[in-house]
């Protein structure tokens, strides 16, 4: 072996002995301050978990202060951490300001791998404003991803594999941050929601494999198989395959997750497409998949799509009729109320009245935990902790509410008509939350098919070099 080639292969040693990985966690922002954890709990825990086992990492983590279980979770499972501080817009935009600062002294180089993985709440982009990514939120507010953007940026300037692991509601946003050395996994599609903390999500699924040695894109497949996830939100990832079907399906199908009174609004409601009886838009466009893509279905091992597919096409008829009965109420339970204001006061300490407009109050529905509270006799004074004298103010003014709503109701004719029509609105939308969530068994299978069915244009693609 010629001394060229030998200090060549020395310099690949070397540099692959030296190569270092690192995690930045921002996590648990958003949270009630009322609450001693949080909704990200689970999920956090685990991902230190798994990370304490594994050798060559480098974290930094950022946990929302102010809950005391989310703390001694923090505390326990990233003892062995580099950094860990609370969760504020400040403290985040100096961890990011690190990251850029080790990039550029060589700290961070090629061959190391940069994962930022977001377990938190997040919003909708913000189109009106050419927004990067989107928002997600700190123990003090939302924070952008301006600064997160110079990071992928610069680390692939300096050919750095990077990571962005975005958990959040709306993160199919993040796919902006994209390049040829960033990978983005998000739990959620730009318009849909994310599910967290239960075992049966795509993020509970997709961090149990952290440290089973895969790479990003064999996580995501696993997490996204229907067989584990079933969560209304649509998955996605930076791959060639991943970026087409987002585009050929996400866009036709993403209406049929929504369930929250807010989104239904605007997505069908105040759109053309709720007036539409057949064929639907989702239907229109698996109709024309079945034919393209039927030659290759039939090739492909253990493909059996005609059940699910059924209940799919099923699903989403059954949703479009809810929207109908929806779209019906809408009109009489958004009639614009009184504008009386009722003054409550609770009988628990010198709290300040609390206004509510009476609409607030025709549109109470029932709470089990409010419920449950007013049958504890144990909750009066002298009470235990703050938790419980906040817990029976609560409700004390509910149950006051309830009164109010029923003498509304004996009063007036118009009252008990709109209170009539406010439980069967309601009930629509209870029931369109049922058929949401069956939809993506379907949506899953789709997916699966469609990602075997697209080439590897780019078999050394980030996302499948980067293992975490």
């Amino acid at each position: 072996m010629s001394k060229l080639a030998m200090t060549l292969l020395l310099l690949l040693l070397s540099s692959n002995l030296f190569a270092k990985n690192y995690l930045y966690l921002f996590g648990a922002g958003g949270e009630s301050a009322a609450k001693t954890d949080t909704i990200f709990d689970g999920d956090i825990k685990i991902t230190g978990e798994k990370l304490v086992q594994k050798e060559n990492w480098e974290v930094h983590a950022l946990i929302n202060g102010g809950h005391a279980k989310t703390e001694a979770i923090a505390n326990t499972v990233f003892k062995q951490a580099s950094q860990v501080d609370t969760f504020t817009s400040q403290h985040y935009n100096e961890y990011l300001k690190s990251i850029l600062q080790k990039i550029k002294s060589g700290q961070i180089k090629k061959g190391d791998q940069l994962v930022i993985q977001i377990n938190t709440h997040g919003a909708r982009q913000k189109n009106s404003i050419n927004q990067i990514g989107h928002s997600v939120t700190a123990n003090n507010g939302l924070v952008d991803f301006n600064l997160l953007k110079e990071v992928t940026q610069l680390a692939n300037k300096q050919s750095i594999d990077t990571a962005v692991l975005d958990f959040s509601c709306f993160s199919g946003a993040t796919q902006d941050l994209s390049s040829n050395h960033t990978c983005v996994v998000s739990a959620s599609g730009e318009y849909n929601v994310a599910f967290v903390n239960q075992s049966n999500t795509f993020t509970r699924q997709f961090i149990s494999q952290i440290g089973t040695n895969k790479n990003l894109e064999e996580m995501f497949l696993n997490a996204r198989t229907y067989k584990n996830t079933t969560d209304p939100s649509f998955p996605t990832i930076s791959t060639e395959q991943g970026k087409a079907i987002y585009e050929d399906l996400y866009l036709n199908i993403y209406k049929y997750f929504s369930f929250y009174s807010d989104q239904v609004k605007e997505y069908v409601i105040d759109t053309p497409y709720c007036e539409r009886t057949s064929p639907l838009p989702a239907l229109e466009w698996v109709a024309t998949w079945t034919k393209v893509f039927a030659p290759i279905i039939k090739n492909l091992p253990n493909v059996n799509l005609n059940k699910e597919m059924d209940n799919f096409i099923q699903s989403v008829k059954k949703y479009h009729q809810s929207l109908l009965v929806i779209k019906k109420l809408y009109s009489s339970v958004n009639l614009p109320m009184p504008a009386q204001e009722i003054t409550l006061k609770s009988k628990f300490g010198s709290q300040t009245p609390v206004k509510y407009k009476k609409r607030d109050i025709l549109t109470l529905t029932p709470n089990e935990q409010l419920e449950k509270a007013l049958k504890n006799p144990q909750l009066k004074p002298p009470f235990k902790n703050k938790a419980d004298e906040e817990l029976a103010i609560k409700a004390d003014l509910y149950q006051q509410m309830k009164s109010k709503q029923e003498s509304f109701k004996r009063m007036n004719k118009d009252d008990e008509r709109f209170i009539n029509q406010y439980a069967e609105y309601k009930k629509a939308f209870s029931s369109l939350k049922e058929i949401a969530f069956r939809i993506p068994k379907g949506e899953r299978m789709i997916y699966s098919t469609l990602y075997q069915t697209k080439a590897k244009i780019y078999p050394n693609h980030v996302c499948r070099r980067i293992k975490y």
